[in-house]
């Protein structure tokens, strides 16, 4: 089978991980796998390696959307990730192809499209979301049924670079993973350090990432030796395996790559109770109201101080992430593949 993922870019991310983890199950398993991406990459930012052919086009050519048709061509499953690129493979007019949009985030600052969106959404095929409460969102945008399929990882890759509860005499490192993004509101995780700095508590954030609110949250940081900003990792096991606890802040999530992968590192998690992230987390995570600041620095102080509890929730940590791995994932589209090709 040959099979066309379409997606922005391969910028270090969820919805990239989670692409490039599916695109390696289905070239294991014998298929022809193509990536597309339509947004450039801004000069000096980081690419995610793929083992799939990739092209990079431009929408902002005068000759995208020919240059998109003839790229999706010829093609068994052409796979559209996101609502843009089911909006701009819509836009290529290309027939005769099942067509599968998977639905990672929200609309975000998408709205003043919605009705494009939502003629791309209905032009699909089969519509996935990573998560029920993605996918009740675009059932309201499109007016039709969104079915969901979990992300998942390749989770032998972090067997072996499990983490280790903090020395006696080493600081607690806090980590946070995601794209330097207002949405994901590092800015709070930087007020709580600061917070936990004041009470003398020993312990570090070490930021990995890029993306826009870098400055900002540079300046927010300050001198504050205790805030690491790492910049864009594409070894995330490697990454993961000296830190002790991972923070996520964000506003709104689908199903972030990025908490199952610290799960699978066995790092227990403090997260803002949005979106299925209440779901998603082992049990004896922490859980605090999303731009609430004191709740978040309340999670990470009792996680700092309850060096004995946390052997039990990396063991929790573990055995949750255990449920998303990549080849269920792939399997799952695969049947969903099947099923539509046949129609």
């Amino acid at each position: 089978m040959h099979i066309i993922h379409l997606l922005p870019n391969m910028a270090i991310g969820g919805r990239e991980r989670m692409t490039a983890a599916l695109a390696e199950q289905q070239l294991a398993s014998g298929h022809d796998v193509k990536v597309i991406g339509y947004e450039p990459l801004a000069y000096g930012h980081a690419a995610l390696p793929i083992v799939a052919d990739y092209q990079q086009l431009d929408r902002k050519s005068v000759n995208f959307v020919g240059d998109l048709a003839k790229a999706l061509l010829p093609a068994d499953i052409v796979h559209a990730q996101g609502h843009v690129s089911a909006h701009l493979l819509r836009r290529s007019n290309i027939s005769g192809v099942p067509r599968v949009a998977t639905l990672h985030v929200g609309m975000e600052r998408s709205w003043r499209w919605s009705l494009a969106i939502r003629r791309g959404l209905r032009a699909m095929d089969s519509l996935i979301a990573v998560s029920r409460p993605m996918a009740n969102l675009y059932r309201l945008i499109s007016g039709r049924a969104v079915d969901v399929i979990p992300n998942g990882i390749a989770l032998e890759g972090f067997d072996e670079k499990a983490a280790r509860p903090p020395g006696k005499n080493e600081p607690f490192r806090f980590t946070m993973v995601a794209r330097l993004h207002e949405v994901k509101r590092h800015q709070d995780a930087i007020a709580a350090m600061a917070l936990l700095r004041r009470e003398n508590i020993v312990c570090e954030l070490w930021i990995a990432g890029e993306g826009p609110e870098e400055v900002k949250l540079r300046h927010l940081a300050g001198e504050n030796d205790n805030v690491h900003f790492v910049g864009p990792i594409s070894d995330i096991a490697s990454f993961l395996s000296d830190k002790h606890g991972f923070v996520l802040c964000s506003r709104h999530e689908g199903q972030p790559m990025a908490v199952i992968e610290a799960m699978a590192c066995g790092l227990p998690i403090i997260a803002s109770a949005v979106g299925d992230l209440p779901k998603l987390v082992a049990s004896g995570s922490f859980l605090f109201d999303t731009q609430n600041v004191p709740q978040l620095a309340d999670a990470m102080r009792e996680m700092v101080s309850d060096c004995n509890g946390w052997v039990g929730r990396s063991a929790a940590s573990r055995e949750q992430a255990a449920n998303f791995d990549a080849q269920s994932m792939a399997a799952a589209y695969q049947a969903l593949y099947d099923r539509i090709s046949m129609r």
